[in-house]
Order: structure tokens, then sequence, then C-alpha cells
């Protein structure tokens, strides 16, 4: 930009306001590399039943309004990718109208110590369905090849 005349002090601002707009748009750019790039290891916690909740809320049509009302490991194990668990969750959501919905979902899933790992089509199922069965339980983490383990008392 050529700054000519009166307008001299006028084009210095507009060359600051430039140079200023040029350097945040490279500090936003490098927080949202840094975003992307970060993967998932922030959110992983070392508590079974919030990370079934994080399988949950993959599922939900409004995943910020969960809210775990209750939760308990059903079963632990080992696979080839790592800790193993199947998780009974009590939670409440709402659905795509609004409204707050009550409901029970056991939840089988991986834990690297790094990331979770679950089989999307089968990895939740209605706690009815399972109820407190050892076989159905023992059904469930294998039909999700959870590998070995044991049932939690």
């Amino acid at each position: 930009m050529e700054c000519v005349g009166l307008n001299l002090n006028l084009c210095n601002l507009n060359l600051i306001m430039e140079t200023e707009m040029k350097k945040q748009i490279l500090v936003v750019g490098l927080v949202i590399a840094a975003m992307l790039f970060s993967g998932c290891d922030a959110i992983l916690e070392p508590d079974e039943e919030f990370n079934a909740g994080e399988v949950i809320k993959e599922t939900l049509k409004s995943p910020s309004s969960y809210r775990r009302l209750n939760g308990k490991v059903l079963w632990r194990g080992k696979n080839d990718f790592g800790n193993s668990f199947v998780v009974r969750i009590e939670y409440e959501s709402q659905n795509s109208f609004g409204a707050l919905i009550k409901d029970c979902q056991v939840v089988a899933y991986s834990n690297n110590g790094k990331q979770l790992n679950w089989n999307g089509r089968s990895a939740l199922t209605s706690c009815k369905s399972v109820g407190d069965s050892v076989p159905m339980i023992e059904g469930f983490a294998k039909g999700n090849g959870l590998g070995v383990g044991k049932i939690e008392p």
C-alpha cells in the first residue's frame, strides 16, 4: 500500500492494523492446530464409569445434557488393545425434543491408557437385556471382543 499526501497518518494506521490482524490470524491458526493434533488424551480418565459415559455421549442427540446418575463396573478383563470393561450406567439426557429422559445402558469398551476403543455396533445395550446374569454379562463381553476377564463383585 502506498501512502501519499494528507492521508499519511490514516495510511500508517491501516498498515499497523493489517500487521496486527495477520498476527491474530496466525495465533488463532496455531491454537486450532494444537487442538487438532492433541488427540483425545485430554479427555481420557482413569474412571471406568466416566469413560463409559464418553461412549454413551457419542450416541446422544444432546451430549452436553448428559448427566450420570449411577454407575457400576460389572466385568474387567484384558484384550490386545488394553484393559477392557463392561459398565452399567444410569443417566439422563435430553432427547431431540428437549425432554429430559432417564435411561440405563451397559457399555463394553477397552482402554489402552491413551484412548478408548469400542465396537460402534454392539458396545451398548439396554440394562434390561443384560440384567445381573453372569452368563449374559460374560457373553456381552465376549461378543464385543473384550478378551479374558472376570465378573466384578
